[in-house]
């Protein structure tokens, strides 16, 4: 077959194939010139500038000093990004306390997958929720650096809370639209690749370079956080130099020293033997000398709990504990004086604080993504219905929900089955499995005509003791009442041109009048004689007796 023919058929066997309305949405998208449009696939991370990074890439920390730490803080505020980049990177990768805490902060952020929630339930809202869903699924996530790793949402991620440590992290997007929808690449470039010098971020195109060039936002992804690894590094800078004298300490006194003691001459037979015997007992620990001279070990002075090696090293991983996870949950649970108080505690404040960087990054994809994937599938003017939320670990109190349930639903607060046994972390039962039952019940027994009059005398007696207890503290309140009562009598018996003037003397006297009332007894006394038979009544369980 020729091959004009081979692309004339494949060209109708196209035109057959059955096309959805999100393929012509695209397509309409591509060809209406308001819409906007993924940017070009040129790369900034190209293979010539991955090759010539590797090719110079070097050990940040075999010389760290305090004095060159300092100088790339002092660079890092002024946006010279590249050398303490390189540091932190490094440290994270070496220093054994952060190359245990580091990841797992990563990966507390990473591991729960994510959702797409919508605003409301149109349908407008749910095609954004289903071009959203195409989104995250089918990204595709590259380490610039290192291309074996490769991986999805979940890398994209932890890549991004990178930023967690170096303050920022950096991906270059490369859009693929199609008709089924759009997705993207996201190559993750090393954070030195960048500079902050006027306040935003810019790229370099050689490692060395000091200024940058400009990044256009929808080519780029960048995350913004904390940036803990500059109180992070002081303190592997303090931890560092105590470690490296304990260890100067053990290699010179970990073996005590050999003295030798004779009275021979330099020089002289004696004197060369003793030397040997000297050798031999460092090495070999074995030796001859003569009677009367004598070989002695030299110790250092102090036991080793008295060296301030140790607290220092202990105290600067608590540190850098406590920076990536909110807590040393190893050391400072022991110290919250009950078992597991302390860390339920500190667990408690590491959740927070991956819930707080969790939403951090949810910010970031909903400005940076989200929106340009509805704006590029719908339309610029179509502002976004639905969003993306990186879940995290579910904060479940059992006990409360049950609470919160029992409560609710006698008002008639509908629960979905479904939502209460996710909730309870419980799975729906197989068909055909048995299942508890409640108890069943007590029957009561039927009412008989001897019942029926027994609770109508009962209801005569209580009206009855109800009608007397309204009298009583009637009476009592009355009575409390009585000085008021006098005076107002005496008030309106006068003549109508002295009226007045007896009100404005009464009203002169009511303070005095309300603390008589006040003070009076005779009705509480009737109320507290009417609540302690009904007591005793309720207690004793026979209502005759009122």
């Amino acid at each position: 077959m020729k091959p004009s023919l081979k692309r004339e058929k494949a060209a109708n066997k196209a035109r057959r194939q059955p096309v959805d309305s999100v393929a012509l949405r695209h397509l309409a998208n591509a060809l209406d010139p308001v819409a906007a449009t993924p940017p070009s696939p040129d790369e900034f991370i190209t293979p010539e500038r991955m090759v010539m990074s590797i090719r110079m890439r070097f050990n940040a920390i075999r010389r760290i000093t305090p004095e060159l730490l300092a100088t790339q803080l002092d660079q890092f505020q002024r946006g010279y990004l590249s050398p303490i980049m390189r540091t932190w990177e490094a440290i994270e990768r070496r220093d054994y306390r952060l190359s245990a805490v580091a990841p797992k902060a990563k990966s507390a952020l990473a591991r729960h997958g994510f959702e797409i929630l919508t605003h409301d339930d149109s349908p407008a809202a749910l095609e954004h929720k289903a071009a959203l869903e195409y989104f995250y699924n089918n990204l595709t996530v590259v380490d610039a650096y290192d291309e074996n790793r490769v991986g999805g949402f979940s890398m994209l991620v932890r890549n991004m809370a990178d930023a967690i440590g170096f303050k920022y992290s950096t991906h270059e997007i490369l859009w693929n639209p199609s008709y089924s929808g759009l997705t993207a690449e996201f190559r993750k470039a090393p954070a030195w690749f960048f500079e902050n010098i006027t306040g935003r971020l810019r790229f370099l195109r050689e490692d060395y370079a000091y200024y940058g060039v400009d990044m256009e936002p929808d080519r780029w992804l960048t995350h913004v956080d904390d940036g803990i690894d500059e109180a992070g590094s002081v303190a592997y800078m303090f931890k560092t130099l105590p470690l490296r004298d304990w260890l100067n300490f053990s290699e010179k006194f970990g073996m005590p020293g050999v003295l030798g003691r004779t009275q021979a001459s330099i020089g002289t037979p004696q004197w060369n033997a003793m030397v040997d015997a000297v050798g031999r007992f460092a090495n070999d620990f074995a030796a001859v000398c003569n009677i009367g001279d004598a070989i002695e070990l030299i110790k250092a002075e102090g036991g080793t709990s008295t060296l301030p090696f140790q607290p220092i090293v202990e105290s600067m991983d608590r540190a850098l504990s406590i920076l990536w996870r909110g807590a040393d949950l190893g050391t400072e649970a022991h110290r919250g004086g009950g078992e597991g108080q302390g860390a339920s505690l500190q667990q408690s404040e590491t959740d927070e604080l991956d819930a707080d960087r969790a939403e951090r990054i949810n910010e970031t994809l909903k400005i940076h993504l989200d929106r340009r994937v509805i704006a590029w599938t719908f339309g610029s003017a179509v502002a976004p219905l639905a969003f993306v939320k990186v879940k995290t670990k579910p904060q479940r109190n059992i006990d409360l929900d049950l609470k919160t349930i029992q409560a609710l639903a006698p008002m008639g607060v509908p629960f979905e089955v479904n939502n209460v046994l996710e909730r309870l972390n419980w799975e729906r039962p197989k068909a055909g499995a048995e299942l508890l039952k409640a108890p069943a019940a007590p029957q009561k027994p039927e009412a008989t005509d001897l019942d029926e009059e027994v609770a109508e005398n009962e209801r005569r007696m209580v009206n009855k003791f109800l009608a007397r207890s309204r009298d009583l503290f009637g009476e009592g309140l009355a009575d409390d009442l009585r000085p008021l009562r006098d005076a107002l009598s005496k008030v309106l018996k006068g003549s109508d041109e002295t009226l007045m003037e007896r009100a404005r003397i009464l009203y002169n006297h009511l303070p005095a009048l309300g603390a008589s009332i006040i003070t009076a007894q005779k009705s509480s006394e009737q109320l507290e004689t009417i609540l302690g038979t009904a007591l005793a009544v309720g207690l004793a369980g026979k209502p005759e007796e009122i």
